[in-house]
């Protein structure tokens, strides 16, 4: 059949192919909107804890709360923007190694992001439950509810890295990879899944844990400095000048999350992670 003469069904699939990555950004985009519709309807009830002021009532403007959030949360947006910068620098080094890496390094994130579900949740308990304890002063029960996550985020990570190691073979087929993408995707993912299950919780729950205690400063310091001398000094030692590719990528990754874990391990031990908070009390108890 001449290309000028494609049938219905022929210009839709076409047009579908074409579009397909629109289509998709724009089913995110909706998505998103609507979770921020129902969110932001749940903040306006009045008879929640937590909620939004109904509009045009006069409200009070509190700058030293204010200022003591921007003091956190500057810091670490900052560490959160530079860590994306190094992911897209690293991501450029992934793209110069062809296509059966792109797609390999593409679908070991998903299954990465899969088995760091349970570590993300203790990350976000982390900083409600350890701050909460340190804010009534009950340094020895903050201590204790440390150890307590890291060891949960630790099992809970095993449990399902195990589990995404044993179906590997099952999980793999829901991409329909060529083979040889297919053999460096599971190469990445048992390594990730490994790795991940001893190192991940101290890399990126711990530090939420001082994040809580108002030692942000600390953790800025040591992300920037581990983002880029290590993950991306030897991203590229690594992968083009050893020769490793792609997986000398994910080396240097995990060595970056073993000087991260080293630091905040050590903070937490030597008590210099309390002294920001320590020093807000005492102000505090001043002011009083």
């Amino acid at each position: 059949m001449s290309k000028h003469h494609l049938l219905p069904h022929d210009l839709g699939r076409k047009l579908y192919e074409k579009n397909l990555s629109v289509l998709l950004d724009c089913s995110t985009l909706i998505s998103r909107g609507a979770g921020a519709i129902l969110l932001l309807f749940f903040l306006y009830n009045q008879n929640l804890a937590i909620h939004i002021l109904k509009p045009f009532r006069k409200t009070k403007a509190n700058f030293s709360l204010i200022r003591e959030i921007l003091r956190i949360g500057l810091p670490n947006g900052l560490e959160n923007s530079v860590f994306q910068l190094g992911k897209i620098i690293v991501q450029s080094l992934v793209a110069s190694f062809g296509t059966v890496a792109i797609a390999a390094n593409a679908v070991a994130n998903t299954f990465a992001s899969l088995g760091s579900i349970p570590g993300s949740a203790v990350s976000l308990s982390m900083i409600t439950v350890i701050g909460q304890s340190l804010g009534a002063g009950k340094e020895k029960e903050a201590k204790k509810y440390l150890k307590q996550l890291l060891i949960f985020a630790h099992l809970a990570m095993g449990v399902l890295n195990i589990a995404i190691i044993v179906f590997r073979e099952q999980l793999m087929n829901i991409y329909h990879l060529s083979q040889p993408s297919k053999e460096l995707t599971i190469q990445l993912v048992v390594f990730y899944a490994i790795v991940s299950s001893l190192l991940w919780p101290e890399s990126f729950s711990l530090p939420n844990a001082l994040r809580a205690a108002k030692d942000v400063k600390f953790t800025l310091w040591v992300s920037l400095v581990s983002m880029w001398t290590i993950r991306i000094g030897f991203s590229y030692l690594l992968a083009r000048g050893l020769g490793m590719g792609v997986m000398g990528v994910w080396v240097a990754m995990v060595l970056d999350w073993l000087l991260r874990s080293v630091c905040f391990a050590f903070r937490i031990f030597s008590g210099k992670w309390l002294s920001q908070i320590r020093k807000f009390e005492a102000v505090e108890k001043e002011n009083i």
